[in-house]
């Protein structure tokens, strides 16, 4: 071990705390920083893809008058919602919501498929519906997204 620089042992005997206040400064831009990044990763956009969208190849395999319930099931899956007085229509919905840090998520995109069958249980028709956002925070719409009449 050395002798101290002459410097050294003059700040050490009159300010006993000096190193480690330096020390302690010279993090400071690192806190910061890293401060400022968690802020930032917070306010980032979420955008969330909920429900089932099929994809136009699989909505090409239903043929109206010849696809029949359980060949549908097999091509798109399960239906996200089955029509209240009977199962002659289905629908298939997906959602997509965007929200930024704590703001009310808001609707960007919802998009439904309605595949109705007829009495022998083969597909009659295939609709769709689609609602964009209005770009106003609530999405433009009512609990269906819809915009209200």
């Amino acid at each position: 071990m050395g002798v101290a620089r002459a410097c050294f042992n003059k700040l050490a005997v009159a300010y006993p705390m000096y190193h480690l206040r330096a020390a302690s400064l010279r993090c400071l831009p690192c806190v910061f920083a890293v401060s400022g990044m968690a802020i930032f990763a917070g306010c980032a956009a979420m955008v969330e893809q909920r429900g089932n969208l099929p994809t136009s190849e699989k909505l090409a395999e239903i043929q109206p008058g010849v696809t029949s319930k359980d060949e549908v099931i097999k091509i798109l899956g399960s239906p996200s919602s089955v029509s209240i007085f009977n199962d002659k229509s289905w629908y298939y919905i997906s959602r997509r919501t965007g929200q930024t840090a704590f703001f009310e998520p808001s609707l960007l995109d919802q998009q439904v498929y309605i595949v109705s069958f007829d009495d022998k249980e083969v597909v009659k028709t295939v609709d769709h519906k689609a609602t964009k956002s209005t770009g106003s925070g609530s999405g433009g719409g009512g609990p269906t997204g819809r915009p209200p009449s």
